[in-house]
């Protein structure tokens, strides 16, 4: 980085960009979206475990009250 540029390389040539013509800098956030659809995923498969165990519970539950 210089005063008024920055300054690099690309495919082995000089490369140099005014600092006034960018105009925005965007950043690649791939691992929060992977971390977001983990934790989706993640939430929906403890979702359905604990809803198929309170139904086996409630089964259980309503076959001991039936007297079977």
């Amino acid at each position: 980085m210089e005063k008024d540029s920055i300054i690099g390389t690309r495919n082995d040539q000089r490369l140099a960009i005014s600092k006034k013509d960018i105009k925005e800098i965007n950043q690649n956030k791939t691992g929060a979206t992977v971390i977001l659809i983990g934790g989706t995923v993640g939430l929906l498969v403890i979702t359905y475990i604990i809803a198929d165990t309170m139904r086996a519970l409630g089964e259980g539950f309503g076959l001991a009250i039936g007297g079977q």
